[in-house]
């Protein structure tokens, strides 16, 4: 920015004091370049309805930034100067009111534009006091005391007009363009007979440079994604889309969210963008969309490369080949034959395969048609004879080839034995080694020393309730949960329980190892007093013998019996008594057992 300089005692120039003013202009102007570029903008000037409301229209106060000459005229003593620019300031700082008149013509209309243009004049004249060197102490009223008034403020300022277009019958109306070195901002639109406007009829023109967002807006605009998300509002496959602020041209690389308003029904489909024009809309791999890409009320994201839009979020596309087939709501089987010859498996565009293809066809990587049959009450062929539900195999002329999947309605069993193979092993062991029904938190025998996938041992291990949530669901739900005090505590022997671990993060594991299982009694009376998840120690069952009779046994050891109780005894003719003692004792281990092989109980998680 440049600075007048005046020294102490120096006589004064007027062009002191004009170069101050435009040296300030200058600075302000290569600031607001700097901020807006140079490109026509306006703030504020917001036209509204008057009130009470009229056939007038109001333009509230705003201003307009537009490059202009550094000055068109001279400036004071100072020459014009129409070799450079800067962006200028011209300011409305009243409210502007606007007449419209309603066409005369019965069922016609008219469009007002309401533009603005940057305006530069000179006024307020006024009669100046000038320096008489005749008489000093009587000064001139104006140059040579000609008495002659001068223009003493240069202003700069919005200048807000209304622009006629032409009557038309109402709907057809066109709003005009405008004026040379004007800008459109609004259209309004007046019918015939009307004595009054409201808002409904003030439409905000889309190439209306208004500065929006303002700078304090500015980050919350980006983070709600409004520069770049819009509703579309055009007909199917043809979307149409406004942005503000409006872009005046697409380059590569642009992208926008589009609130989708018709569902596509095929290739074709385009995107036109602030009315710049329209574009193809196709799939990221450049191929056209097929029907159902994009869905009404969907939100896609397109991005454009300078020719076409590329979609970056298909939908679930609709297949236009599928027999149609409905379902009854109240219930009932469909019945006869879905046949799918043309789903796709998309590449690039000369990989496409049919996925359900056809045999006999140059694609060699197409597979044969198939067919699924659905209790079909016609009586089935080949070894597809008493399914109800089946999937073949068919040849492009129709002819039956092989079943590789059926059901029979009335086991509703499964037969994967045709399923192809996968890596030389059957698709059917590898379905059926998937597929398990058995519950989270059943039981299940295992022969070997680790379990198996998706088990874990009952060893009484203290264990995740985050990691193993499902189980710690079903542990909750068992009636077989106490605390982790009670579960270590020897003489409550609730072993065979889940515990609460530490309350919060963990559970623990019942501890079923070197255990035989027994049938919960559940009131039956064979086990009596009998809780969930309490083990029960081993025993015994007394043995007894009478004093009196005969008692045979082998003798084995010579014994040594006192306070003899005599009792007639048969071993090999050998009378013997026996001491009131002692009769019966353990003798091995500590335990009564039959037969076992031992194995690892393990529950499912």
């Amino acid at each position: 920015m440049d600075r007048q300089i005046i020294y102490p005692g120096q006589i004064p120039l007027d062009t002191d004091l004009l170069n101050a003013e435009r040296f300030t202009m200058t600075a302000l102007g290569a600031l607001m370049q700097a901020v807006l570029g140079t490109s026509t903008v306006v703030d504020g000037l917001q036209c509204v309805p008057s009130a009470p409301a009229s056939l007038s229209v109001q333009v509230l106060a705003g201003s307009v930034y537009a490059v202009q000459n550094l000055d068109a005229n001279g400036f004071g003593s100072l020459a014009a100067d129409t070799t450079r620019s800067i962006v200028k300031q011209g300011i409305s700082l009243d409210t502007t009111v606007l007449t419209l008149t309603p066409p005369a013509t019965n069922g016609q209309a008219i469009n007002y534009l309401i533009q603005v243009a940057f305006s530069e004049t000179d006024d307020t004249p006024i009669v100046l006091p000038y320096y008489n060197s005749a008489n000093p102490a009587q000064a001139y009223s104006g140059p040579n005391g000609l008495g002659t008034s001068q223009m003493t403020v240069r202003r700069q300022k919005a200048l807000i007009s209304a622009k006629a277009g032409v009557a038309a019958t109402a709907g057809t109306q066109t709003t005009p363009a405008p004026d040379a070195g004007y800008t459109g901002l609004y259209s309004v639109t007046v019918a015939y007979g009307a004595t009054q406007l409201t808002s409904a009829q003030i439409t905000q023109l889309s190439t209306a440079p208004f500065i929006n967002p303002k700078l304090p807006a500015v980050v919350p605009a980006v983070q709600a994604g409004a520069f770049a998300y819009a509703v579309d509002t055009g007909a199917v496959n043809s979307l149409v889309v406004t942005l503000q602020p409006a872009p005046t041209s697409l380059a590569a690389g642009f992208s926008t969210h589009i609130k989708v308003a018709n569902t596509c029904t095929g290739a074709g489909v385009t995107v036109n963008v602030n009315g710049i024009g329209a574009k193809p809309l196709v799939l990221p791999d450049g191929t056209a969309l097929i029907a159902g890409s994009i869905k009404a009320g969907q939100v896609i994201r397109v991005t454009y490369d300078g020719a076409s839009f590329y979609l970056q979020n298909a939908g679930s596309p609709d297949f236009g080949v599928l027999d149609t087939r409905y379902v009854i709501k109240s219930g009932d089987d469909m019945s006869g034959g879905l046949s799918m010859p043309s789903l796709r498996t998309r590449g690039a565009a000369a990989t496409n395969r049919d996925f359900f293809g056809e045999t006999g066809t140059t694609d060699a990587n197409a597979l044969a048609r198939w067919l699924i049959r659905m209790a079909d009450a016609t009586a089935e062929t080949g070894s597809n004879a008493g399914s109800d539900w089946s999937m073949a195999r068919y040849s492009d002329a129709g002819a039956f080839i092989e079943i590789v999947l059926k059901c029979l309605r009335s086991s509703g069993v499964f037969d994967f034995a045709r399923l192809p193979t996968i890596g030389g092993n059957p698709l059917a062991t590898a379905l059926g080694a998937s597929i398990s029904n058995q519950p989270v938190g059943s039981g299940l025998i295992w022969l070997g020393s680790s379990p198996p996938s998706g088990y874990l041992e009952l060893a009484g291990g203290l264990i995740s309730r985050t990691t193993y949530a499902n189980l710690w669901t079903a542990a909750q739900a068992s009636g077989m949960i106490v605390t982790d005090a009670t579960w270590t505590t020897v003489g409550n022997r609730a072993w065979a329980s889940y515990s609460q671990g530490d309350g919060s993060t963990t559970f623990r594991l019942p501890d079923f190892r070197g255990e035989f299982l027994r049938g919960f009694d559940n009131g039956r009376g064979v086990d009596i007093s009998r809780s969930l998840g309490i083990q029960q120690a081993h025993k015994t069952e007394d043995l007894y013998a009478q004093n009196g009779g005969t008692l045979r046994h082998n003798e084995i050891t010579t014994p040594s019996w006192t306070s003899n109780v005599a009792f007639p005894l048969n071993n090999n003719g050998i009378n013997t008594t026996q001491s009131s003692g002692t009769k019966v004792d353990v003798l091995g281990t500590g335990e009564t057992r039959p037969r076992n092989v031992p194995v690892m109980f393990c529950v499912k998680f």
